[in-house]
């Protein structure tokens, strides 16, 4: 799989297939079809008219807080594949700007709060005189001796659109627990099993990478 190392404060890409790796807080403007595994916490991305991005972000025990802004302006599609661990107290903030019409976006993140509290700010702004719009958030999270807050804000300032938003937030499952370690396993292993597939659920395909 490639990997782009972004270097420019501004970047602009046209049918991206693989790994952008960005430093500090940067910009990336794209056209055409892109799919995308992320490496970093700060960026914006722009999706120009008839543009569409499948972007893939996995963090296993994250120490930073982690800000992404989306900007979407006409036929366009974004879905966002986010999975993330942390044992800190961090923030989690999205940003989704829908500036023009005939617009989709499917936000998805899973997280894993250890010991201590994950917030997620997500905010879904869809412009007045906009039209033809559908916005989906689905948000799962698992608290193991940790907390997870979400704040979904949605600024819709128009009758044209479809917007719905999902939140989950539980402990591990004990039916689930409790099948694994009747087929032999440790809890332990049982716990580990099932978080993971909890992460790599909304990932589909995933490479080594």
């Amino acid at each position: 799989m490639n990997k782009i190392v972004l270097d420019k404060e501004e970047n602009k890409l046209k049918n991206v297939q693989g790994i952008i790796e960005i430093k500090n807080k940067q910009k990336i403007i794209l056209e055409g079809n892109n799919k995308i595994i992320l490496k970093g916490n700060n960026i914006e991305i722009t999706l120009l008219d008839n543009a569409s991005l499948d972007l893939k972000i996995f963090k296993r025990n994250l120490k930073e807080n982690s800000n992404i802004i989306i900007n979407q302006y006409n036929n366009t599609n974004i879905i966002l594949r986010y999975s993330l661990t942390s044992h800190k107290n961090i923030n989690i903030n999205i940003i989704d700007k829908i500036i023009g019409n005939n617009n989709k976006s499917n936000l998805k993140l899973r997280c894993i709060s250890y010991l201590n509290k994950i917030k997620v700010n997500i905010i879904e702004s869809n412009q007045k005189n906009t039209y033809n719009n559908e916005i989906i958030e689905n948000i799962k999270g698992i608290t193991k001796k940790g907390k997870i807050e979400v704040l979904p804000n949605m600024e819709i300032n128009t009758n044209e659109v479809i917007a719905n938003h999902y939140v989950t937030i539980s402990s591990i499952s004990k039916d689930d627990l409790f099948y694994l370690m009747s087929k032999g396993l440790s809890k332990s292993l049982s716990e580990k099993i099932i978080l993971k597939g909890f992460l790599k659920g909304i990932m589909e395909v995933m490479t080594n990478e």
